[in-house]
C-alpha cells in the first residue's frame, strides 16, 4: 500500500463530465479513475507499445494489437532450452517485437504479471478439477 497525496488538477468541463460518466459506469471514484489512467499513461511512456485492456478478469497490460503480457511470459516459462526472443516469437507465432515489448514490460513490473499468471493458473486448476468431477459423474452413471 502507498500513501496518496492530494493534487489539484484542472479539467476542461467536457472532459470532466466524461470522466465522471466513465467513473460512474465503472463504479469507482473520479480520483481512482484519474489515478489509474495516470499510472497507465506513465507506463505507456516507459514501454510505448503497451496498451491496457479491460476483460472479465480485470484490466491488464497487453502488447498493442497482440497478446497480453502475462500470456507471453507464461508461455516462456513452459519452454525449454536457451530462450531468446526469436525462439519465443516463433513458438507463439508472433513477431519478435511483440516478445521484446512483453519482456521489457515484465522487467519493469514483474509483480503485476506474476500475479496475473498465478491467477490464471489457479483458475485453470479450478476448471480442471470441475471437469474431473464431471467425468467422475459420467463414469459413475455409466456403470450399472
Amino acid at each position: 500500500m502507498y500513501m496518496s497525496t492530494p493534487v489539484a488538477i484542472r479539467f476542461d468541463e467536457d472532459l470532466l463530465a466524461e470522466v465522471r460518466r466513465v467513473a460512474k459506469r465503472r463504479a469507482t471514484s473520479v480520483s481512482a479513475l484519474v489515478q489509474m489512467f495516470a499510472e497507465e499513461g506513465v507506463r505507456v511512456l516507459q514501454v510505448p507499445a503497451i496498451v491496457f485492456r479491460d476483460g472479465p478478469a480485470g484490466r491488464r497490460a497487453g502488447v498493442a494489437g497482440s497478446l497480453d503480457v502475462w500470456e507471453v511470459i507464461a508461455a516462456t516459462r513452459h519452454m525449454s532450452g536457451p530462450l531468446e526472443p526469436p525462439k519465443i516469437a516463433a513458438s507463439l507465432g508472433v513477431d519478435q517485437r511483440i516478445v521484446e515489448v512483453a519482456l521489457d514490460y515484465y522487467s519493469r513490473f514483474p509483480e503485476e504479471i506474476d500475479e496475473w499468471i498465478a491467477d490464471n493458473d489457479r483458475e485453470a486448476e479450478r476448471g480442471h478439477a470441475a471437469w474431473l468431477r464431471g467425468q467422475a459423474v459420467l463414469n459413475n452413471t455409466a456403470t450399472p
